[in-house]
């Protein structure tokens, strides 16, 4: 019994270290301008991407200031602590017609 909790406890550490470095890798490429917001947004749909909150993304935008993107959420309604897979289409839409 104890041998199946530890091996369950390795591979959901595995698997919390594997989704951890596809986030920083996203907000890296993010931050260095090799991806867009909209290219972001329309990979939503990935695991990885749709589970990651738009804030830590909009604030590694080259160029954005913190408070800018906390103002932008606001004018749009959508909360601070959104998920991207949460996003509706039209919050997508008019989030990337904003910035």
């Amino acid at each position: 019994m104890v041998e199946a909790t530890q091996l369950i406890s390795i591979e959901l550490k595995t698997k919390i270290s594997e989704i951890l470095a596809k986030r920083v890798d996203l907000l890296e490429r993010v931050s260095s301008g090799e991806i867009a917001l909209s290219d972001v947004l329309s990979s939503a749909s990935k695991e990885s991407v749709a589970e990651t909150k738009l804030l830590p993304v909009m604030d590694s935008l080259p160029g954005r200031r913190k408070i800018d993107n906390r103002r932008t959420l606001q004018s749009l309604s959508i909360a601070e602590d959104v998920l991207i897979g949460e996003l509706a289409e039209q919050e997508s839409e008019s989030l990337l017609g904003v910035i």
